[in-house]
């Protein structure tokens, strides 16, 4: 598995799609799915997710520097990229109103791509995806606390609900003050919460920066991913992000680190010292 941070495919990305066409900004996807097979000593990856930071619409009905749009073509690029799950839970998959994040379902839907979480609940109908490989079952659940404040008792009553159904859960949220470089205490307790609640990893985003990680009762805690595709140029850090390639073993998390760089302009590269 692989998961990714921040992916926004509008504003300049879009602009920079349009000019270099191909497979831009995924040009070196095939390169970081490589070493991750070969981190993990495996043949093939069986899932790839990413937190989807906007809208798939044909139409825009907002504007704004902070609006997001994404042009239908993109799910079909991220199909060809290789993504297979994509997280919605995020501040912005709202900002072509209600029905714009319905669009995105279906777009993604369209080309094979799972989906999971809303953006104002953790306990809606389309806040989890599950996978089933042999006899070992992997759930996601997508949270959100930023632009809307998260509901953590329904949140952990949510996790405990699906700690029973399946193998390996790993909670993606969006949380955390943007540009902060270290989790303050009040996500930290709310982490270590949800792993006391049954889940085995937690994947962070929102912040826009690779903030630190930890391991907690045993369970991976990554507090955010940082960018992996974004158009924000005025700092080092917001042109940096990890990658992680997960193997599931003995029903255990074994996580590998990727660093990348976001090169020409905000696409991902693996990063090199």
């Amino acid at each position: 598995m692989i998961l990714t941070g921040d992916i926004m495919l509008g504003r300049y990305i879009a602009t920079l799609r349009g000019r270099n066409g191909g497979n831009f900004p995924f040009t070196y996807m095939p390169e970081i799915i490589a070493l991750a097979k070969e981190k993990l000593a495996s043949q093939k990856i069986d899932i790839i997710a990413g937190n989807l930071e906007g809208p798939i619409t044909d139409t825009q009905t907002y504007y704004g520097d902070m609006v997001f749009r994404f042009e239908p073509e993109v799910a079909e690029l991220l199909k060809n990229t290789g993504f297979t799950t994509l997280g919605l839970a995020n501040n912005h998959i709202f900002n072509q109103t209600r029905a714009g994040y319905t669009t995105t379902q279906n777009y993604l839907t369209g080309v094979g791509i799972k989906s999971f979480g809303e953006p104002d609940t953790a306990n809606g109908e389309s806040s989890t995806a599950i996978y089933n490989f042999g006899d070992t079952s992997i759930g996601f659940l997508g949270l959100n606390d930023t632009d809307f404040n998260l509901d953590e008792a329904q949140a952990i009553q949510k996790i405990q609900e699906l700690n029973e159904q399946v193998d390996v859960l790993i909670v993606s949220i969006h949380w955390g003050t943007e540009y902060q470089k270290i989790a303050n205490n009040t996500i930290v307790k709310m982490a270590h919460s949800f792993v006391d609640a049954g889940a085995d990893m937690i994947w962070g985003h929102h912040p826009h920066v690779v903030q630190n990680s930890e391991i907690y009762a045993g369970a991976p805690i990554y507090y955010s991913l940082g960018n992996f595709v974004f158009d924000q140029y005025w700092s080092e850090e917001t042109q940096k992000g990890l990658v992680l390639a997960l193997k599931m073993k003995n029903r255990k998390i074994e996580v590998q680190e990727i660093p990348v760089d976001l090169v020409n302009l905000g696409e991902p590269k693996i990063h090199t010292p």
